[in-house]
């Protein structure tokens, strides 16, 4: 039987679990106080990324990247369809801009 994507196996499963007892029997919440409380600035500046990264999410990185050459590249069927799916949205949308200024 496959499981549906975003599905947790059963490895992992079991070790999420084994994990939250162990943290829970270690007094997590303390330990993190603790981490917050640190004289040391390192880690008390990495104590709340990390905090502020599980609550919040990651923060996008933007990245401004030039490629001269040739790039390889692969990509599933699905992401082929998804990609020109938006390639003809993009090419409908300036088709009908072009109508609208005319």
């Amino acid at each position: 039987m496959s499981r549906m994507k975003g599905q947790l196996g059963v490895a992992a499963s079991k070790g999420r679990a084994l994990a939250r007892r162990v943290l829970k029997e270690a007094k997590e919440i303390q330990k993190w106080a603790g981490f917050l409380a640190s004289e040391d600035e390192r880690i008390r500046l990495d104590a709340m990324k990390y905090l502020s990264d599980r609550a919040y999410g990651k923060a996008i990185q933007v990245s401004d990247v030039t490629v001269s050459g040739e790039v390889a590249y692969s990509m599933t069927a699905s992401d082929k369809a998804s990609a020109l799916g938006v390639l003809e949205k993009m090419k409908t949308y300036e088709k009908q801009k072009e109508e609208h200024v005319n």
